[in-house]
């Protein structure tokens, strides 16, 4: 009899891992070619900071496939953007005038 209630409740678990696995596997985004997140740096380092690790939570997640780029306009948001760049590997920086070159090579 306890036998069986354990292998009930075994069982019933395993289903329930089933399930789970494949409406993970559904839910998750389809990998749709090169993805590009754009952000544009406006100095404020702590936004910038609250947006990149948003990002960095998603991608580890596997929420997200995409990779970051960081837009900036003068030379201190471009200081701050290949500071962020270079600490995650998936973050690169340019500036606002190479944006639509950039993209454009991306695809």
């Amino acid at each position: 009899m306890v036998w069986q209630i354990l292998l009930c409740a075994l069982a019933a678990a395993g289903l329930l891992l089933l399930v789970w696995a494949v409406v993970g596997t559904l839910l998750l985004p389809f990998s749709l070619g090169h993805s590009c997140m754009v952000i544009f740096v406006n100095g404020n380092e702590r936004r910038l900071e609250q947006q990149v690790r948003a990002f960095a939570w998603l991608t580890n997640c596997g929420l997200l496939r995409s990779r970051l780029l960081l837009v900036a306009d003068n030379t201190q948001q471009l200081d701050l953007a290949q500071h962020v760049a270079s600490v995650y590997r998936w973050a690169s920086c340019v500036r606002q005038e190479d944006l639509e070159e950039t993209l454009a090579s991306a695809e």
